[in-house]
């Protein structure tokens, strides 16, 4: 018996041409059909030809090749738009979230550390990096950078120089002391990322380091930028699959908690509802006694006399009901919502919401000290190279090839006293040793600078009697490396 509908022959993929055309062999002509007079319309078409021919083409992941993913962003990925993430930043609770992890971060501030200099030269240096960095308001920009970060998913940080006559947005920024001194950064902007674009970007080769990070941006009223006059900042990092989608940015934290929130504010007016007439009154009657104005008339007049110095008149045959709805474990409910969007923004919601933990001894440490180590890492792995990275670049202005380090204060104060604690207990061993006449002095202060306990800046006073064990020990590498473990041991058996 034949097949109503007929066989259709297996057809193949053609993976080497699929290749080519991943290596920009692209068969399709595009090259314009009209030839225009006009430069500008010329420049245009050129553009964005050169956009169509740097699509991303990966066949194994069915991108680019006739059937890709980004046809059902929508559905699969759910990505919101940079137009909504805007919209539900004005949530009263995501707000909150995004200016809370913002303020969060340079809450306490930090400090520059110069290592390895001379602590005249230290000091005077750090005074000028500390000038340079308040007159171009770095500090007020960076925190606008993060706070558009977590809004949108990522941002740009423009470094505004005096570009020469012979030079361009298009042209890069060699980060030597020759260049940076000769174009000296005037202003730092941001760039929100809906109104830049990537130009250029490796999608090809993932041995690259520059593998899915764009070389070039267009700026909306501005044109071409490369890639060295901007600084990329993104928290939460989209798969590099999906980088494309994101604008080569990260994801936003609206998108998030946009569900959990949506989620929560239901059930808020759900139980707002559920309050407003979790009591029913039924009135049990034989209605075809009576007509409806005079029935509306006697529910009119019950509501009246109904509390608890009314008299409710009933005939025998009718009935009067209370329906109470039960309100148990409801809090919990909602309780459990409110702490799944504290854990979609990253904050424990007492931080979040303002929420007093319940339970027995419950005080809400341990949450705290545990989103203070998540901002904490915020700083060190996204903020802190950026800083770092900038005040290398005011170290050249200076005329100095240095790279400050850039220390941020401890947020958690939990930690600050235990460190104290075990800094007060070295120097009191240390003190012991010295008084016993086990170690000098000389080798104590040695020791605590080492731990950074003594401020590197300070000198030993050599005029300060020894307690004349100086003859009595064996000098030399040798004798200051057991000396230096005599301390350590000496002190982690206190």
């Amino acid at each position: 018996m034949s097949k109503f509908y007929p066989s259709k022959p297996k057809q193949t993929t053609d993976w080497k041409g699929i290749s080519d055309k991943a290596k920009g062999e692209i068969s399709l002509d595009i090259s314009s059909p009209i030839k225009f007079s006009d430069s500008a319309v010329n420049a245009c078409f050129d553009k964005w030809q050169k956009r169509f021919m740097d699509e991303w083409v990966n066949p194994i992941a069915n991108i680019g090749v006739g059937n890709s993913i980004t046809q059902y962003t929508m559905w699969i990925n759910k990505r919101i738009s940079y137009a909504e993430c805007a919209f539900l930043a004005n949530d009263s609770i995501i707000n909150n979230a995004i200016s809370k992890i913002a303020n969060e971060i340079f809450r306490k501030g930090g400090k520059i550390v110069l290592e390895n200099q001379n602590p005249d030269f230290e000091t005077e240096f750090i005074k000028k990096l500390e000038k340079r960095i308040d007159k171009l308001k770095f500090f007020d920009t960076l925190h606008k950078a993060v706070m558009t970060t977590l809004t949108y998913g990522g941002a740009l940080i423009y470094i505004d120089t005096n570009i020469g006559q012979n030079s361009t947005l298009a042209d890069p920024i060699y980060f030597k002391k020759d260049f940076i001194t000769s174009e000296t950064i005037t202003n730092l902007r941001v760039i929100e990322p809906y109104l830049c674009g990537a130009v250029d970007v490796n999608s090809s080769n993932p041995l690259n380091a520059d593998f899915m990070q764009p070389s070039k941006w267009y700026i909306s009223g501005a044109g071409v930028v490369d890639k060295t006059r901007l600084v990329s900042l993104s928290f939460f990092n989209a798969p590099d699959m999906l980088k494309p989608l994101y604008n080569y940015f990260g994801i936003s934290l609206p998108q998030f908690m946009k569900d959990f929130v949506k989620i929560a504010d239901g059930a808020r007016q759900a139980l707002g509802d559920i309050f407003t007439r979790f009591r029913t009154t039924i009135l049990k009657t034989d209605l075809s006694k009576i007509s409806a104005q005079e029935a509306m008339d006697r529910v009119g007049a019950i509501n009246k006399l109904r509390n608890n110095l009314g008299t409710l008149l009933l005939t025998s045959d009718e009935e009067y009901v209370e329906s109470i709805t039960n309100l148990t474990n409801l809090d919990k409910l909602l309780a459990q919502m409110q702490e799944n969007i504290a854990v979609s923004a990253r904050m424990p919601a007492v931080k979040l919401l303002g929420l007093t933990p319940s339970g027995f001894n419950a005080t809400g440490d341990f949450d705290l000290k545990s989103y203070y180590d998540e901002v904490m890492s915020y700083q060190n792995s996204i903020v802190k190279p950026i800083i770092e990275n900038f005040l290398h670049i005011f170290s050249l202005e200076l005329g100095f090839d240095l790279y400050p380090k850039y220390e941020f204060e401890n947020l958690n104060t939990e930690n600050a006293l235990n460190q104290s604690q075990i800094n007060a207990t070295e120097s009191q061993v240390v003190n012991n040793l010295i008084q016993s006449g086990v170690i000098t002095q000389e080798q104590g202060f040695n020791y605590l600078q080492g731990k950074k306990i003594i401020d590197k800046g300070e000198e030993f006073d050599e005029s300060v009697d020894d307690f004349g064990l100086e003859s009595d020990l064996n000098y030399g590498k040798n004798g200051q490396e057991n000396e230096q473990t005599q301390i350590t041991s000496q002190t982690d058996n206190a």
